[in-house]
């Protein structure tokens, strides 16, 4: 199953599911720009999350909002759509250049599976109503600093958003996640 979303600009983003026999470990994985064809059909732009996996819930109960693993997933595979390949060498399909071990991290992109140095999970509330980060650290929640200028490099920059004197502020929402966002007044 898999539904389309088309930005009217001539690009194209396909989520989809599929169960992958045998492999929990697996949440999502999507296909780089150009780069995977199937039955004649070009897969570029295609976010495919495992029914396996054990992050999946298809049940009404899921959480596929800003603040969870699950949306985590699905912006790393955006990432990958859009261009973006792991900063280190996980796999055989992984190629080079990679960052230094210094850099290979979520503080710099959240391409990488390392969290950023120094994190942790500070506990500010109820830990039973939320689980945010792994083994105690903190993941990133939206593209990082490399993302993002790796993505304007590849596609240009948008000068015209917040091209003024645009301030910005930190925010918490319920369940402790922070964000840093411009103040609309």
């Amino acid at each position: 199953m898999a539904d389309s979303i088309d930005g009217g600009a001539g690009g194209q983003f396909r989520f989809g599911t599929e169960a992958i026999p045998g492999d929990e470990n697996t949440f999502g994985y999507a296909y780089l720009p150009q780069s995977g064809f199937a039955n004649g059909e070009l897969w570029t732009g295609d976010v495919w999350i495992n029914r396996n996996g054990f992050l999946y819930d298809d049940s009404a109960n899921a959480k596929f909002v800003p603040g969870t693993s699950e949306f985590t997933t699905l912006v790393h595979e955006i990432g990958h759509t859009l261009g973006l390949k792991h900063p280190g060498e996980f796999g055989p399909g992984d190629v080079a250049p990679f960052l230094p071990p210094e850099t290979d991290n979520n503080l710099y992109t959240i391409m990488a599976y390392d969290p950023a140095p120094h994190s942790a999970l500070i506990e500010w509330e109820d830990i039973t109503d939320f689980w945010y980060g792994f083994g105690g650290t903190v993941d990133a929640r939206t593209p990082m600093v490399y993302d993002i200028s790796t993505v304007q490099a590849l596609y240009g920059v948008n000068s015209a958003t917040r091209s003024g004197d645009t301030t910005y502020g930190t925010h918490v929402s319920g369940g402790g996640v922070a964000s840093v966002r411009p103040n609309l007044s």
